[in-house]
Protein backbone atom coordinates (compact mmCIF):
# COMPACT_ATOMS: atom_id res chain seq x y z
CA UNK A 1 0.00 0.00 0.00
CA UNK A 2 2.91 2.27 1.03
CA UNK A 3 4.42 1.59 -2.33
CA UNK A 4 1.57 2.22 -4.35
CA UNK A 5 1.04 5.90 -2.80
CA UNK A 6 4.78 6.35 -3.53
CA UNK A 7 4.37 5.77 -6.80
CA UNK A 8 1.34 7.61 -6.91
CA UNK A 9 3.40 10.57 -5.38
CA UNK A 10 6.12 10.39 -8.38
CA UNK A 11 3.75 10.14 -10.93
CA UNK A 12 2.27 13.37 -9.83
CA UNK A 13 5.70 14.89 -9.36
CA UNK A 14 6.21 13.89 -13.24
CA UNK A 15 3.83 15.92 -14.12
CA UNK A 16 3.73 18.85 -12.69
CA UNK A 17 7.60 19.45 -13.07
CA UNK A 18 7.51 18.06 -16.60
CA UNK A 19 3.96 18.84 -18.22
CA UNK A 20 2.73 22.10 -16.26
CA UNK A 21 5.53 24.52 -16.95
CA UNK A 22 5.05 23.15 -21.23
CA UNK A 23 1.35 23.75 -20.34
CA UNK A 24 1.99 27.41 -19.26
CA UNK A 25 4.87 27.99 -22.21
CA UNK A 26 2.33 26.72 -25.03
CA UNK A 27 -0.47 29.23 -23.27
CA UNK A 28 1.97 31.83 -23.31
CA UNK A 29 3.08 31.27 -27.16
CA UNK A 30 -0.53 31.36 -28.37
CA UNK A 31 -1.10 34.56 -26.43
CA UNK A 32 1.82 35.68 -28.05
CA UNK A 33 0.76 34.67 -31.21
CA UNK A 34 -2.89 36.28 -31.08
CA UNK A 35 -1.00 39.80 -30.14
CA UNK A 36 2.13 39.79 -32.39
CA UNK A 37 2.35 40.13 -36.47
CA UNK A 38 4.84 38.13 -38.35
CA UNK A 39 8.24 39.22 -39.25
CA UNK A 40 9.73 39.61 -43.26
CA UNK A 41 12.24 38.67 -45.28
CA UNK A 42 13.61 41.98 -47.35
CA UNK A 43 13.19 41.37 -50.78
CA UNK A 44 16.52 43.22 -51.66
CA UNK A 45 19.39 40.52 -51.33
CA UNK A 46 21.98 42.50 -49.69
CA UNK A 47 19.89 42.18 -46.38
CA UNK A 48 18.34 38.36 -47.63
CA UNK A 49 21.92 36.89 -47.06
CA UNK A 50 21.08 34.45 -44.15
CA UNK A 51 17.49 33.37 -43.07
CA UNK A 52 17.03 36.38 -40.44
CA UNK A 53 13.90 38.26 -41.28
CA UNK A 54 13.34 41.28 -39.97
CA UNK A 55 10.73 43.51 -37.51
CA UNK A 56 9.44 46.71 -39.20
CA UNK A 57 8.68 49.62 -36.74
CA UNK A 58 9.36 49.58 -33.32
CA UNK A 59 9.33 45.79 -32.60
CA UNK A 60 11.18 43.37 -31.09
CA UNK A 61 11.55 39.90 -32.83
CA UNK A 62 10.38 36.84 -30.28
CA UNK A 63 9.20 33.09 -30.54
CA UNK A 64 7.97 31.28 -34.05
CA UNK A 65 9.46 34.50 -36.49
CA UNK A 66 6.78 37.10 -34.28
CA UNK A 67 7.37 40.30 -33.97
CA UNK A 68 6.08 42.17 -30.72
CA UNK A 69 5.68 45.97 -30.12
CA UNK A 70 7.91 47.35 -28.08
CA UNK A 71 5.75 49.16 -24.96
CA UNK A 72 5.18 52.99 -24.73
CA UNK A 73 8.36 54.85 -24.03
CA UNK A 74 11.02 52.40 -25.29
CA UNK A 75 12.62 50.90 -28.86
CA UNK A 76 14.35 48.53 -30.11
CA UNK A 77 16.73 48.15 -33.49
CA UNK A 78 16.60 45.04 -35.43
CA UNK A 79 18.69 42.12 -34.14
CA UNK A 80 18.23 43.16 -30.41
CA UNK A 81 16.87 40.91 -27.70
CA UNK A 82 15.04 43.44 -25.99
CA UNK A 83 13.78 47.02 -25.44
CA UNK A 84 14.95 49.78 -23.60
CA UNK A 85 13.55 53.22 -22.61
CA UNK A 86 13.74 56.24 -24.18
CA UNK A 87 16.92 58.09 -24.40
CA UNK A 88 16.96 61.30 -21.78
CA UNK A 89 19.29 64.46 -21.12
CA UNK A 90 21.71 62.05 -18.81
CA UNK A 91 22.33 59.45 -21.62
CA UNK A 92 22.33 61.96 -24.35
CA UNK A 93 24.63 64.53 -22.61
CA UNK A 94 27.55 61.35 -22.07
CA UNK A 95 27.15 59.15 -24.95
CA UNK A 96 25.88 61.34 -27.93
CA UNK A 97 28.55 62.36 -30.13
CA UNK A 98 26.96 65.00 -33.25
CA UNK A 99 29.09 64.14 -36.53
CA UNK A 100 27.77 66.90 -39.02
CA UNK A 101 24.72 68.36 -40.03
CA UNK A 102 22.54 66.77 -43.01
CA UNK A 103 19.45 69.24 -43.20
CA UNK A 104 18.37 72.19 -42.38
CA UNK A 105 15.00 74.03 -42.31
CA UNK A 106 12.87 76.92 -40.50
CA UNK A 107 12.19 74.82 -37.56
CA UNK A 108 15.08 72.75 -36.83
CA UNK A 109 18.56 71.86 -37.98
CA UNK A 110 19.32 67.90 -38.57
CA UNK A 111 22.80 66.27 -37.42
CA UNK A 112 24.31 62.59 -38.10
CA UNK A 113 25.40 61.80 -34.54
CA UNK A 114 26.43 58.43 -33.17
CA UNK A 115 24.98 56.82 -29.70
CA UNK A 116 26.99 53.36 -28.68
CA UNK A 117 28.36 52.82 -32.17
CA UNK A 118 24.81 53.61 -33.64
CA UNK A 119 23.92 56.05 -36.57
CA UNK A 120 21.00 58.39 -35.25
CA UNK A 121 19.26 61.66 -36.45
CA UNK A 122 19.47 64.88 -34.30
CA UNK A 123 17.37 67.17 -34.68
CA UNK A 124 17.66 70.61 -33.09
CA UNK A 125 15.37 73.90 -32.98
CA UNK A 126 16.49 76.19 -34.74
CA UNK A 127 14.69 79.33 -33.82
CA UNK A 128 12.60 79.62 -30.83
CA UNK A 129 10.07 81.60 -32.14
CA UNK A 130 8.80 78.14 -33.58
CA UNK A 131 9.19 76.33 -30.62
CA UNK A 132 5.52 75.15 -30.47
CA UNK A 133 5.99 73.92 -34.42
CA UNK A 134 8.67 72.10 -32.32
CA UNK A 135 7.09 70.81 -29.66
CA UNK A 136 4.03 70.34 -31.71
CA UNK A 137 6.20 67.61 -34.34
CA UNK A 138 7.65 66.37 -31.24
CA UNK A 139 4.12 65.08 -29.86
CA UNK A 140 2.80 63.86 -33.12
CA UNK A 141 5.69 61.29 -33.48
CA UNK A 142 5.37 59.97 -30.10
CA UNK A 143 1.19 59.67 -30.79
CA UNK A 144 1.91 57.91 -33.98
CA UNK A 145 4.89 55.41 -32.83
CA UNK A 146 2.33 52.16 -33.39
CA UNK A 147 2.69 52.83 -37.02
CA UNK A 148 5.99 50.95 -38.49
CA UNK A 149 5.59 53.32 -40.99
CA UNK A 150 6.56 56.44 -39.07
CA UNK A 151 9.56 57.64 -38.01
CA UNK A 152 11.61 55.54 -34.92
CA UNK A 153 11.35 58.15 -31.73
CA UNK A 154 14.74 57.28 -29.81
CA UNK A 155 14.52 60.06 -27.19
CA UNK A 156 15.07 64.17 -26.42
CA UNK A 157 16.03 65.98 -23.88
CA UNK A 158 15.17 69.92 -24.13
CA UNK A 159 14.89 70.80 -27.64
CA UNK A 160 17.54 67.67 -29.03
CA UNK A 161 14.94 64.75 -30.42
CA UNK A 162 17.01 61.69 -31.46
CA UNK A 163 15.26 59.35 -34.34
CA UNK A 164 16.38 56.56 -36.27
CA UNK A 165 18.78 57.46 -39.16
CA UNK A 166 18.25 56.45 -42.83
CA UNK A 167 21.17 56.87 -44.93
CA UNK A 168 18.96 56.51 -47.92
CA UNK A 169 17.71 59.80 -47.03
CA UNK A 170 14.44 61.34 -48.64
CA UNK A 171 12.28 59.72 -50.94
CA UNK A 172 12.18 62.53 -53.24
CA UNK A 173 15.40 60.58 -54.06
CA UNK A 174 14.04 57.06 -55.02
CA UNK A 175 14.79 56.91 -58.86
CA UNK A 176 18.32 57.64 -58.10
CA UNK A 177 18.58 55.16 -55.32
CA UNK A 178 16.81 52.42 -56.60
CA UNK A 179 19.59 53.29 -60.33
CA UNK A 180 22.48 53.35 -58.08
CA UNK A 181 21.95 50.12 -56.58
CA UNK A 182 21.28 48.33 -59.68
CA UNK A 183 17.28 47.27 -58.86
CA UNK A 184 15.51 49.59 -61.10
CA UNK A 185 14.10 47.28 -62.88
CA UNK A 186 12.81 44.75 -59.95
CA UNK A 187 9.11 45.65 -60.04
CA UNK A 188 8.81 43.68 -56.04
CA UNK A 189 10.84 46.55 -54.62
CA UNK A 190 9.10 49.51 -56.40
CA UNK A 191 6.21 48.03 -55.85
CA UNK A 192 6.42 47.51 -52.12
CA UNK A 193 7.33 51.45 -52.11
CA UNK A 194 4.29 52.40 -53.60
CA UNK A 195 2.43 50.44 -51.21
CA UNK A 196 4.35 51.55 -48.41
CA UNK A 197 2.76 55.09 -49.15
CA UNK A 198 -0.57 53.73 -49.66
CA UNK A 199 -0.15 52.33 -46.06
CA UNK A 200 0.97 55.80 -44.48
CA UNK A 201 -1.62 57.15 -45.86
CA UNK A 202 -4.29 55.21 -44.68
CA UNK A 203 -2.88 54.97 -41.59
CA UNK A 204 -3.17 58.99 -41.48
CA UNK A 205 -6.51 58.44 -42.01
CA UNK A 206 -7.44 56.42 -39.27
CA UNK A 207 -4.45 56.95 -36.73
CA UNK A 208 -5.23 57.56 -33.08
CA UNK A 209 -5.48 60.96 -33.16
CA UNK A 210 -8.21 60.45 -35.90
CA UNK A 211 -8.16 61.61 -39.69
CA UNK A 212 -4.97 63.57 -40.20
CA UNK A 213 -4.01 65.34 -43.61
CA UNK A 214 -0.91 65.08 -44.85
CA UNK A 215 -0.21 68.94 -45.56
CA UNK A 216 2.99 69.40 -47.05
CA UNK A 217 2.28 68.12 -50.44
CA UNK A 218 1.51 70.88 -52.76
CA UNK A 219 3.71 69.05 -55.34
CA UNK A 220 5.46 65.77 -56.06
CA UNK A 221 8.44 66.60 -54.90
CA UNK A 222 7.40 68.09 -51.89
CA UNK A 223 5.48 65.44 -51.04
CA UNK A 224 8.00 62.81 -51.21
CA UNK A 225 10.45 64.94 -49.26
CA UNK A 226 8.26 64.07 -45.81
CA UNK A 227 9.48 60.72 -46.31
CA UNK A 228 12.75 58.34 -46.06
CA UNK A 229 13.93 55.44 -47.82
CA UNK A 230 15.18 52.79 -44.69
CA UNK A 231 17.96 50.19 -45.55
CA UNK A 232 15.27 47.54 -46.75
CA UNK A 233 13.71 49.95 -48.59
CA UNK A 234 10.81 50.56 -47.41
CA UNK A 235 9.05 53.95 -46.95
CA UNK A 236 9.26 55.95 -43.56
CA UNK A 237 7.24 58.84 -42.33
CA UNK A 238 9.49 61.34 -41.08
CA UNK A 239 8.05 64.98 -41.10
CA UNK A 240 4.51 65.02 -39.34
CA UNK A 241 4.79 68.47 -38.62
CA UNK A 242 1.63 69.47 -41.12
CA UNK A 243 -0.85 66.69 -40.23
CA UNK A 244 -4.27 69.13 -39.38
CA UNK A 245 -6.97 66.97 -38.08
CA UNK A 246 -10.42 66.43 -39.56
CA UNK A 247 -13.15 66.96 -36.70
CA UNK A 248 -16.56 65.08 -38.30
CA UNK A 249 -17.84 65.00 -35.36
CA UNK A 250 -17.87 69.10 -34.76
CA UNK A 251 -17.88 69.32 -38.66
CA UNK A 252 -14.71 70.63 -38.84
CA UNK A 253 -12.74 70.53 -42.18
CA UNK A 254 -9.15 71.71 -42.65
CA UNK A 255 -7.47 73.97 -44.69
CA UNK A 256 -3.40 73.86 -45.96
CA UNK A 257 -2.13 76.71 -45.04
CA UNK A 258 -3.46 80.41 -45.81
CA UNK A 259 -1.98 81.17 -48.96
CA UNK A 260 -3.21 80.38 -52.48
CA UNK A 261 -2.41 76.94 -54.35
CA UNK A 262 -1.73 76.19 -58.14
CA UNK A 263 -1.62 73.57 -60.53
CA UNK A 264 -2.86 70.36 -60.95
CA UNK A 265 -1.28 68.38 -58.26
CA UNK A 266 -3.24 69.69 -55.49
CA UNK A 267 -6.98 68.26 -55.73
CA UNK A 268 -9.56 70.93 -57.07
CA UNK A 269 -11.14 71.97 -53.86
CA UNK A 270 -8.22 73.34 -52.51
CA UNK A 271 -7.79 75.46 -55.46
CA UNK A 272 -9.22 78.99 -55.52
CA UNK A 273 -12.61 78.91 -57.10
CA UNK A 274 -13.18 82.61 -57.90
CA UNK A 275 -10.11 83.27 -60.45
CA UNK A 276 -11.69 86.54 -61.60
CA UNK A 277 -11.46 87.71 -58.05
CA UNK A 278 -8.08 88.16 -55.70
CA UNK A 279 -7.86 85.51 -53.23
CA UNK A 280 -8.75 85.86 -50.37
CA UNK A 281 -8.19 83.13 -47.45
CA UNK A 282 -11.46 84.02 -45.63
CA UNK A 283 -13.97 82.73 -48.40
CA UNK A 284 -11.82 79.31 -49.11
CA UNK A 285 -13.78 76.57 -47.82
CA UNK A 286 -12.73 73.75 -46.23
CA UNK A 287 -11.51 70.76 -47.18
CA UNK A 288 -10.78 66.81 -45.92
CA UNK A 289 -8.60 64.04 -46.03
CA UNK A 290 -9.96 63.14 -49.48
CA UNK A 291 -7.17 65.74 -50.89
CA UNK A 292 -4.45 63.07 -50.36
CA UNK A 293 -6.69 60.64 -52.40
CA UNK A 294 -6.77 62.84 -55.30
CA UNK A 295 -2.75 63.21 -54.97
CA UNK A 296 -1.77 59.33 -54.46
CA UNK A 297 -2.00 58.42 -58.04
CA UNK A 298 0.77 61.20 -59.15
CA UNK A 299 2.98 59.57 -55.97
CA UNK A 300 2.80 55.77 -56.89
CA UNK A 301 2.77 56.11 -60.21
CA UNK A 302 6.16 58.21 -60.35
CA UNK A 303 7.26 55.10 -58.06
CA UNK A 304 6.22 52.74 -60.72
CA UNK A 305 7.59 54.34 -64.02
CA UNK A 306 10.99 53.37 -65.39
CA UNK A 307 11.33 51.82 -68.53
CA UNK A 308 13.93 49.48 -66.93
CA UNK A 309 10.81 47.59 -65.37
CA UNK A 310 8.08 46.28 -68.20
CA UNK A 311 6.28 44.28 -65.25
CA UNK A 312 5.91 47.70 -63.73
CA UNK A 313 3.79 49.15 -67.11
CA UNK A 314 1.44 46.37 -67.01
CA UNK A 315 0.57 47.17 -63.04
CA UNK A 316 0.40 50.41 -64.16
CA UNK A 317 -2.68 49.55 -66.50
CA UNK A 318 -4.08 47.12 -63.63
CA UNK A 319 -4.22 50.20 -61.68
CA UNK A 320 -5.44 52.73 -64.11
CA UNK A 321 -9.08 52.32 -63.00
CA UNK A 322 -8.66 52.95 -59.65
CA UNK A 323 -6.75 55.88 -60.25
CA UNK A 324 -9.39 57.01 -62.56
CA UNK A 325 -11.53 57.18 -59.29
CA UNK A 326 -8.99 58.47 -57.41
CA UNK A 327 -8.95 61.69 -60.04
CA UNK A 328 -12.58 62.39 -59.69
CA UNK A 329 -13.29 66.28 -59.13
CA UNK A 330 -16.02 65.42 -56.33
CA UNK A 331 -14.24 64.37 -53.64
CA UNK A 332 -17.08 62.47 -52.06
CA UNK A 333 -16.97 60.40 -55.07
CA UNK A 334 -13.39 59.47 -54.87
CA UNK A 335 -12.75 56.08 -52.69
CA UNK A 336 -11.23 56.13 -49.28
CA UNK A 337 -7.79 54.68 -48.32
CA UNK A 338 -9.22 51.63 -46.82
CA UNK A 339 -10.74 50.50 -50.32
CA UNK A 340 -7.50 51.45 -52.25
CA UNK A 341 -4.94 49.90 -50.00
CA UNK A 342 -7.52 46.53 -50.36
CA UNK A 343 -7.15 46.76 -54.34
CA UNK A 344 -3.25 47.45 -54.34
CA UNK A 345 -2.92 44.39 -52.06
CA UNK A 346 -5.21 42.21 -54.51
CA UNK A 347 -2.87 43.29 -57.11
CA UNK A 348 0.18 42.94 -54.94
CA UNK A 349 -1.12 39.13 -55.34
CA UNK A 350 -0.53 39.07 -58.93
CA UNK A 351 2.14 40.76 -60.42
CA UNK A 352 4.59 40.34 -57.02
CA UNK A 353 6.49 37.19 -55.76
Amino acid sequence: MDHSLSMIKLALTIIIICILPNIGLLIRQLVLSSTNTSCYKPRWKPLTNNSNCYCQGNALKVIYNKCRPCPNGSFTFNHWITCRRWLDCNILRDHLLVKQQIGSGAIRDVYLAKWNSYSVALSILANHHYRPDFMHGISMIISLQSSPFVIKFLGMCNHHVITEYHPYGSADNIQTILQQLNISHNANIRYQLALDYVNIIHFLHNSPRGTLVMCDSNNLIKTLSQYVISQDLRMILNDVDALPYVDRLNNQLIKCGRRQLFGDFVAPEQLWPYPSLPFNDSQMLGYDEKTDIWKLPKVTEYILTSNDCPVCLTILHELRPLHKLCRLINPKLRPTSSQILKEYYRIKKFYTV
